[in-house]
């Protein structure tokens, strides 16, 4: 599934520093009108190292892969209605990033 890039900060995880990746679902026009995917919205936050972090590119799209950190809970899925958005609303996870690819 793409995620678009939105932000990318420095913390610390068990007294470690690392950096941080933040990463959102997005709609994209052009895909299909009723693509699944438009009507999704999900949140990567991932643990990346620095040899990974001058590669990405806050915006950019990516596919990722990697080794999920914080497992979430089934009450985290739910259908949602805000505004002229009707969708799935998956939750926000942590992933210990180990590859991705710029669309």
């Amino acid at each position: 599934m793409p995620l678009q890039l939105k932000e990318i900060k420095d913390t610390s995880i068990n007294e470690i520093r690392t950096k941080i990746a933040t990463f959102k679902a997005y709609s994209d026009t052009s895909r299909n009108e009723g693509s699944l995917l438009n009507y999704m919205q999900i949140g990567i936050t991932g643990i990346v190292n620095d040899a990974q972090i001058k590669d990405l590119i806050v915006d950019k799209k990516y596919t990722l892969s990697g080794t999920l950190h914080t497992q979430g809970k089934r009450k985290d899925v739910k259908f949602i209605h805000v505004g002229d958005f009707k969708g799935y609303d998956l939750g926000h996870y942590t992933f210990v990033i180990t590859g991705f690819k710029a669309l």
